[in-house]
């Protein structure tokens, strides 16, 4: 009994650290965005994003040339790689420390209705703002479902992508 016991808490723990490792990777990640690839030559407004409206473009290694394709209309849906994140810097109107919110594809079977993408609306620090606000986020689905067609994604206008 007493191992029984034991191999059902370690199976728990396990559960847990592999979620909590995975954010925590994330965040981490994110936290060094500036150091990644950025899509958009100049900050645009967003209507998606109340209160930060103005935003740039982050992208990885993973995420970057396709999601520029995307922009110009000749990417196709899952084109991202699993790993590929992009980071949206949401700034601060009166210059304050940036929001993040990032998408991170998944493996197949994370949320195949929904692309396997990982969302959250992050501190600049990598933290999240809620801890509602990691995962498979409803409000950040919901908006993105209506780009499905270009893989959950929103493109850069063409002419504001940098080189």
């Amino acid at each position: 009994m007493p191992r029984f016991a034991t191999i059902v808490i370690s199976i728990a723990l396990v559960g847990c650290t592999t979620t909590d490792e995975t954010a925590e990777q994330i965040g981490a990640r994110a936290r060094g965005y500036r150091d990644l690839d950025q899509i958009n030559a100049r900050a645009f407004l967003t209507a998606q994003h109340q209160g930060n409206p103005l935003v740039n473009v982050w992208a990885d290694e993973l995420a970057g040339d396709p999601y520029r394709a995307l922009s110009t209309g000749s990417s196709a849906p899952g084109a991202i790689l699993e790993g590929g994140m992009l980071v949206k810097e949401m700034l601060d109107p009166d210059g304050g420390a940036p929001l993040l919110t990032v998408m991170v594809r998944q493996p197949a079977g994370y949320d195949p209705v929904n692309g396997d993408w990982w969302y959250g609306r992050l501190n600049a620090d990598g933290s999240a703002t809620n801890a509602a606000f990691v995962g498979k986020v409803g409000f950040c689905i919901g908006c993105h479902s209506g780009a499905a067609g270009g893989d959950h994604l929103f493109g850069v206008a063409a002419d504001n992508l940098t080189p």
